[in-house]
C-alpha cells in the first residue's frame, strides 16, 4: 500500500496546482479586477459560460482571497 506521503512525492506536478493557477492569465486577471460587488456566484458562472465547467467557488478560494487584498 502506497503512503499518503508517498503518492504526493510521485504525483505529476500539474496535479499538485490548484485550479486557478491554471486558468489563463487574462481569465485570472479579469477575476482580480472585477469590481468588489461581483459576487464568487457569478464568477463561477462566467467561468462556466466560457467552459470551465468544474469551475466551483471552493476552487476559486485562492484567487478570491488574492482579490481581497
Amino acid at each position: 500500500m502506497t503512503t499518503l506521503g508517498e503518492f504526493v512525492e510521485t504525483e505529476p506536478p500539474r496535479h499538485r496546482a490548484n485550479w486557478v493557477s491554471r486558468l489563463p492569465d487574462d481569465v485570472r486577471q479579469q477575476i482580480l479586477d472585477a469590481p468588489q460587488g461581483v459576487h464568487a456566484a457569478q464568477i463561477v458562472r462566467w467561468l462556466k459560460s466560457l467552459g470551465y465547467d468544474d469551475a466551483t467557488r471552493e476552487k476559486l478560494r485562492p484567487l478570491l482571497e488574492e482579490r481581497r487584498g
